[in-house]
């Protein structure tokens, strides 16, 4: 036998050690389809209403947005038909391509939507679930309704003030002598980032500025955490028309930043300290003026969104919890939605 020359011996060596050496990262967990098919039986109807199980079995758009994107996440263009035609039966019912934010099951028929405002954060999911199904299954009628929603979103609930652009939470009820309140967990960044492809307009890029300069200045009590809602008085303040607290709306702001591609260490490190400080169930809402926690613990959906935020904090990819099917709606949603925003995040 020959020998082997150096630099062969070298590359041999080498070839051994990558053999059985660890791989650099593991790889994000793929979505269980199992998860979504216990989803489906769970909360959405058979002609695809998605029911709020913790809110007397009302829908909302936010819901039927939520369920939208699942479905596109997951592959079931036929679910996502069902809960499409619903939503646009049921919800839009404006004079414009904006969803009424509520429908009741309880109520009389032809009177389950008693309030026709719209909620930012639904009609942005539902247009984003649009532009992302007409990409997955190349349907231009998805496109086109995307679009349209797209742009009535831009026009009815997105205003200059302060050289900034804020994003209403909805078109009506939320300014009051001059002054705005937002919801911060509206701002969902990688929509922004898709309906400008849908939807072109400088103004998408607006939003996403100001949603970033709004987090740094809204930081509160011990933790330095956003408010579910803020007035945007000088200098901005929870609002007091709403418990000052960082609750069930707030708890989305983490998400959507690092489903967006936001790591900014300053942005992420109050989540990241406030979950290390209450290991292993922070409360579900915390008082932002008075400290004071609530007894209920964040659900499984909320702990996962804290996880997805330390994992994106560190660069590696998570271990996150199974759907069990004992989650509300709103736990349940918030869990998938964090394991999908998870894989894409790590899939980068």
């Amino acid at each position: 036998m020959r020998r082997l020359s150096a630099v062969a011996m070298v590359l041999a060596l080498a070839a051994a050690i990558i053999a059985v050496a660890p791989s650099a990262a593991p790889r994000p967990e793929r979505l269980d389809p199992a998860e979504w098919r216990l989803y489906q039986s769970r909360f959405i109807t058979a002609d695809g209403r998605v029911v709020d199980t913790g809110n007397g079995g009302v829908s909302h758009s936010e819901g039927q947005g939520y369920g939208m994107l699942l479905a596109v996440a997951y592959d079931d263009a036929a679910e996502f038909e069902r809960l499409w035609r619903w939503t646009e039966s049921r919800l839009q019912l404006r004079d414009d391509h904006l969803f009424a934010w509520r429908w009741r099951p309880d109520a009389p028929t032809g009177e389950e939507v008693a309030d026709r405002n719209s909620a930012a954060d639904g009609d942005l999911l539902i247009a984003w679930a649009l532009a992302r199904a007409a990409r997955r299954w190349q349907e231009p009628s998805y496109r086109a309704a995307a679009r349209a929603i797209a742009e009535d979103l831009l026009a009815k609930l997105s205003l200059e003030a302060g050289g900034q652009r804020l994003l209403l939470p909805g078109p009506a009820g939320f300014v009051h002598d001059g002054v705005a309140t937002v919801n911060l967990s509206y701002w969902i960044f990688p929509a922004f980032r898709e309906l400008a492809e849908v939807a072109p307009s400088p103004a998408w890029q607006q939003l996403d500025a100001a949603g970033i300069t709004l987090l740094e200045a809204a930081r509160f009590g011990r933790w330095q955490l956003p408010p579910d809602w803020l007035t945007l008085a000088l200098p901005p303040r929870p609002s007091r028309r709403f418990p000052p607290v960082f609750g069930y709306n707030a708890i989305r702001i983490p998400l959507h930043l690092v489903w967006g591609g936001i790591d900014d260490v300053d942005l992420l490190r109050p989540f990241v300290d406030y979950a290390a400080a209450h290991e292993p169930a922070p409360p579900a809402t915390l008082d932002l003026i008075s400290g004071e926690a609530s007894a209920e613990r964040l659900s499984a959906g909320g702990r996962a969104i804290l996880t997805l935020v330390r994992s994106a904090a560190s660069g590696e990819p998570a271990s996150l919890p199974s759907l069990k099917g004992d989650e509300d709606y709103f736990a349940a949603s918030l869990l998938l939605l964090t394991k999908l925003a998870h894989t894409e995040r790590f899939a980068r």
